[in-house]
């Protein structure tokens, strides 16, 4: 188990280095006649750094790399937190003035962690760097200070370097009738630069001091104004560096991934899963092995859903890593998906948005990406599959690593419902800029390679809508066969005192059906009556009544009637048929003897022959 610590960064640290390690800094990190003082940390510890000079906050979240000695660490830095959170904001939390007092290590419960952790998140959303001294600042230091800060926060992104160098840009972003920055060639000599430096009238228009970036020269201009007659070209600059700020800051939260909880998301791993489960390694075999659109389909009764079943029961086996749900005529877009519905709150209605099982499973896999997810849709086109699905089906299409290869626009409000649940605070944020930056994030979305999408469906069963060709070929089938599965030594007495096994009574009732031209997929599978309803006599004579006498009567057999059954009586009426099955048993069939000596004797010869 992880523990975390708050550790106090003062002057008897002796080395405090970094070195270029990957994408992530390391800090080696010693204290000086100290002894055993990192004693009992371990890798993958989180340790806060609080700082005291010259301001006394927490500014970094370390994750411990190696511990080299009992005195010295290798430390990753997960975040720095550039203006640090105040101690005046964990008094109450942590002891400080231990912290005070003398370069420190304190172990602190996962609880107080994660609430000092909410505090530096909120303060990373909320706030907003003051920058307002430049003002004061004369126009040469205003501007070197200017493009630090920009550097700083930026390192000058493409597109921030291309608007800094643009006449156009600055004219209309700054109110600057010259670019800020202009391009030196970095042969070029001090007298060229000079020159450089002037207009077509001769007029010094930048400075000649050097500024490099990304290893090339820039000279700044030296066109500021503020509250004068030729107007103001520092505010709308020192506003832009506003933005770039909280950009940044809106930055640091999505690049650290953080969950609902405030937790990153590697804790979460650790926190909330299993540790004796390799997710990893099921993560690739499910990858490899199982298909991400898996549709089964097949005859009533040949084992549909239990095939899906006994798959989730062996790769699914997260609490809550699996949902299921049946289609049925009515079932729309608005249920699968999600939409607005009221709600009685304080004895008000309020409208909020509802997910649907598609969305709640997506959010899941969007959480928790170590960790595979599955939807499956019982009787897939017993509803309008390309109506419920709408824009959905186009997720369907996926790479061979199991990502959508094309993404979808999102409603407003889908967006909105994505960004409360997948970014932490956002609801609570009053940081129009991050709200705003979440909503961009989830304005187009894709299936994650972790979300597995399984059905099952009868294709000629009644009241079933068609699939056409372009929702059917975004997934890859398992036809179910007639006699898959097949449950043998389970015999019944059903009239003139003869026995027969509920197999071969189906598979000679199959032939009666094949034989008057009814489709394979019309007939029955040796699940179309459950196994709970082979163990008497009495639950055998009232499901095979109220199951397959109703299922021929109603359905596969309706048209067919006086072609399967021996008394014309029978075909009138449901009740009629039941009544003479209940004085006659099985005899009510055409043929059924020789059908069921048919049957026995192909099951003889395919068994003599394996």
């Amino acid at each position: 188990m992880r523990r975390q610590y708050i550790m106090s960064i003062g002057v008897s640290v002796n080395t405090f280095d970094i070195e270029e390690f990957g994408k992530q800094s390391i800090f080696t990190l010693s204290f000086q006649n100290q002894g055993d003082v990192f004693k009992g940390i371990n890798i993958g510890d989180k340790i806060l750094g609080y700082v005291k000079q010259p301001i006394h906050k927490i500014r970094y979240i370390f994750e411990v790399a190696e511990v080299i000695e009992d005195n010295k660490l290798n430390l990753i830095k997960k975040l720095d937190i550039q203006f640090g959170l105040d101690k005046s904001e964990f008094l109450d939390i942590v002891d400080v003035d231990i912290l005070e007092q003398k370069c420190e290590i304190i172990e602190i419960c996962q609880e107080v962690y994660i609430k000092i952790y909410n505090k530096i998140i909120y303060l990373l959303q909320d706030s907003i760097i003051d920058i307002d001294y430049l003002f004061k600042l004369e126009n040469k230091s205003f501007a070197l200070e200017a493009i630090n800060i920009v550097k700083n926060i930026d390192g000058f992104k493409e597109e921030t370097l291309r608007i800094l160098l643009d006449k156009d840009e600055c004219k209309k972003i700054f109110k600057n009738t010259y670019p800020v920055l202009k391009s030196i060639p970095n042969e070029a000599r001090e007298e060229d630069i000079v020159k450089m430096t002037k207009d077509s009238s001769n007029k010094n228009r930048y400075y000649t001091d050097i500024i490099e970036i990304n290893n090339k020269k820039y000279i700044v201009t030296n066109n500021w104004h503020y509250g004068s007659t030729w107007g103001d070209s520092r505010t709308p600059f020192v506003e832009w560096i506003k933005e770039l700020i909280n950009h940044k800051q809106t930055e640091n939260i999505y690049d650290q991934q953080l969950s609902n909880d405030g937790i990153y998301a590697e804790e979460i791993d650790e926190y909330s899963l299993d540790q004796n489960r390799d997710v990893t390694a099921e993560k690739l075999y499910l990858t490899k092995k199982l298909k991400h659109n898996y549709l089964v389909f097949g005859a009533p009764g040949t084992g549909k859903s239990y095939d899906l079943k006994k798959k989730q029961e062996s790769y699914f086996t997260q609490e809550n890593s699996y949902e299921r749900v049946t289609f049925y005529s009515n079932y729309s877009y608005a249920q699968f998906v999600g939409t607005y519905k009221p709600k009685m709150v304080n004895n008000e209605i309020n409208y909020s948005y509802v997910a649907g099982p598609f969305i709640r499973m997506l959010v899941k896999a969007y959480q928790n990406p170590q960790q595979n997810f599955l939807l499956i849709i019982e009787e897939i086109n017993r509803a309008n599959p390309a109506a419920v699905f709408g824009d959905i089906f186009q997720l369907l299409d996926r790479k061979d690593n199991g990502v959508s290869e094309y993404d979808i626009e999102t409603s407003e409000d889908l967006r909105e419902y994505l960004a409360t649940q997948l970014v932490s605070g956002y609801r609570q944020s009053r940081n129009t800029m991050l709200k705003n930056k979440a909503l961009e994030k989830y304005r187009k979305i894709r299936l994650p390679e972790n979300l597995y999408i399984w059905a099952t469906m009868n294709s000629a069963d009644q009241g079933v809508f068609p699939m056409d060709t372009a929702f059917k070929r975004r997934w890859e089938y398992k036809y179910m066969d007639i006699n898959a599965g097949e449950i043998e030594g389970k015999a019944f007495k059903l009239g003139k005192n003869k026995e027969v096994e509920w197999n071969i009574l189906r598979k000679a009732i199959n032939e009666i059906l094949i034989d008057v031209g009814i489709n394979e997929d019309k007939l029955m599978g040796p699940f179309f009556i459950g196994l709970k309803s082979l163990e008497s006599q009495e639950v055998f004579e009232e499901a095979f009544k109220s199951k397959v006498l109703m299922y021929l009567f109603e359905d596969a057999a309706k048209q067919y009637r006086k072609k399967i059954f021996k008394n014309e009586k029978v075909c009138r009426t449901y009740s009629i048929l039941c009544e003479y099955f209940d004085r006659d048993g099985i005899e009510i069939f055409k043929e059924i003897d020789n059908k069921i000596d048919k049957v026995k004797k192909l099951d003889n010869s395919t068994t003599n022959s394996n």
